[in-house]
């Protein structure tokens, strides 16, 4: 008689379901804002500023919900918490369907503020962790990262055409409608906080392979420093300010089209429009293709060689915008720049997991990603004042040169120390 068939790993189903988020979560909310902004705030007969309030609010909102979401998925009720918070979204979507007055943008961020954290960064991250052995995590968040990264290239065009045929009301209605079916039943019939609660183990961790040592290595969900203990360390804030500056950084690809219009005035105004869109494409194809390779370059065990080599196209990206006038210069940096999504989205989060363990992961990745999340949201304008102060395009690129190499010295720091800092959990399962 044949060997009986194994069955699927639980982790899988996790991934998958993580991958649904991706396309149906962060994206069919936020990368959709564009397809929306003009014709809806101008059918609603409110400017773009009081229409664009709502991302404001909801980044207020999420600032506080955070940690208070990293503390939640230390419990066992992860699906409860995840599936509150898409429901928040749903809801939140389905408030432009009836908004009509500026303070109506206030409430709906104030929704998506509260729901927003729960389908985007903790549940990849932690999740993730928590499932897959050590040797699987990089490239398992690559993957369902990757996902997040490219959905945008077919919703755009999608949610433009459902837009231009059928007007905004019934476009948000079947926005909202997409979010609730791509993502809540995932929430609800499938993620788990972790395998020891459905008594499993992580995928990837086989005792077979190496005894109980082998084990507790591959499985990190049980060791790790608190978070106030990584707080009293150097490597915590060299990423925390690693992070913070990389989701600066992004604002950059925001002044494409500016970036065009100053180095080939031949193009005209419509054709610097033209090609400042191409460059923000090749800038979503840089980020994706970083996204994807990133976390497999971390399983093959080459963790700070990886990080030397993205932050190295990092900062020839901020280089190449500087130096190279021409289109094949602009193109090639925002390709290289676009690969800031790699540190962001695999890079870090692997990072803190490897400097201070699982075991309180959630919580202590939920500042790091606070304070990201913050930074970011306020680059684009920041960089506008820049912009204004050092009087014009070269000054804010030299800006952006020492801000990435800032961030690279920073990254190398924080990663020297992997594998340096003790876990107190390790002595105590050494002396058992």
């Amino acid at each position: 008689m044949g060997e009986p068939k194994k069955k699927m790993h639980y982790a899988w189903k996790v991934l998958i379901g993580l991958c649904f988020l991706g396309v149906g979560g962060f994206p069919l909310i936020f990368n959709l804002v564009g397809v929306y902004m003009v014709p809806v705030s101008t059918a609603m007969g409110m400017d773009m500023g009081s229409f664009a309030m709502f991302l404001t609010i909801e980044a207020v909102v999420a600032l506080f919900v955070i940690p208070i979401g990293g503390r939640l998925f230390k419990t066992k009720h992860v699906s409860l918490v995840m599936t509150a918070g898409i429901i928040c979204c749903v809801i939140g979507v389905l408030g432009f369907t009836m908004a009509s007055q500026p303070w109506h943008m206030y409430v709906i961020g104030a929704i998506l503020g509260l729901g927003c954290p729960f389908i985007f960064g903790l549940p990849q991250t932690v999740l993730i962790g928590n499932w897959f052995g050590k040797k699987y995590q990089g490239r398992m968040m690559s993957i369902c990262m990757a996902c997040l990264v490219a959905s945008p290239i077919f919703w755009a065009p999608i949610f433009t055409m459902i837009l231009n045929t059928f007007g905004y009301h019934v476009t948000y209605i079947i926005n909202a409608a997409l979010i609730a079916i791509l993502c809540l039943p995932w929430a609800i019939f499938v993620f788990r906080r972790a395998p020891e609660d459905m008594g499993m183990e992580p995928y990837g961790v086989n005792e077979e392979a190496g005894g109980k040592s082998a084990l507790e290595e591959e499985n990190d969900l049980k060791v790790g420093i608190t978070p106030g203990a990584a707080m009293k360390t150097l490597p915590f804030w060299a990423i925390l300010l690693a992070a913070c500056l990389i989701c600066f950084a992004m604002g950059y690809q925001n002044y494409s089209v500016l970036l065009a219009g100053s180095y080939l005035p031949s193009l005209g105004e419509a054709g610097a429009a033209m090609f400042g869109a191409t460059m923000i494409s090749t800038f979503s194809i840089g980020s994706l293709c970083a996204t994807f390779l990133f976390g497999f370059l971390l399983d093959k065990g080459w963790f700070k060689q990886t990080f030397v080599l993205f932050l190295a196209l990092f900062v020839i990206g901020m280089v190449c915008w500087f130096t190279l006038h021409n289109e094949i210069g602009l193109l090639v940096g925002a390709f290289c720049l676009g690969t800031h999504n790699g540190l962001a989205t695999v890079g870090f989060p692997l990072a803190l997991r490897r400097l201070f363990g699982g075991k309180h992961y959630s919580v202590t990745y939920s500042y790091v990603n606070m304070c990201s999340s913050t930074v970011g949201g306020f680059s684009s304008s920041i960089l506008g004042f820049i912009f204004a102060a050092v009087g014009g395009i070269q000054g804010m690129l030299v800006f952006g040169i020492g801000l990435a190499i800032v961030i690279a010295i920073c990254a190398l720091i924080g990663v020297s120390f992997i594998g340096k800092i003790p876990w107190p959990e390790d002595s105590k399962a050494a002396e058992a």
